[in-house]
């Protein structure tokens, strides 16, 4: 084990191989299409606001089983939606 010690603290990188190689962006790395796909430009990226949160209000810590029956006794819209 003295000896891994060792060669881990020997073999440390000391320089950074992004420093010695030429930048490159995604953009060219990444195929603008793949057969019959293709990125849709016409599609706006979307930040999420981090004061939204993904759980409903009373939903952190609850069971399953808690969670259902609270969603069963929710009022269902009409109309097949």
């Amino acid at each position: 084990m003295i000896i891994a010690s060792g060669l881990a603290v020997a073999m440390k990188p000391t320089q950074k191989l992004a420093d010695h190689k030429a930048k490159f962006g995604l953009e060219t790395l990444i195929p603008k299409q793949f057969g019959v796909w293709r990125i849709d430009g016409t599609l706006v990226p979307v930040i999420a606001d981090p004061k939204v949160s993904v759980h409903p209000p009373g939903s952190v810590g609850v069971s399953p089983a808690e969670m259902a029956a609270k969603m069963a006794a929710l009022p269902r819209k009409s109309g097949g939606e």
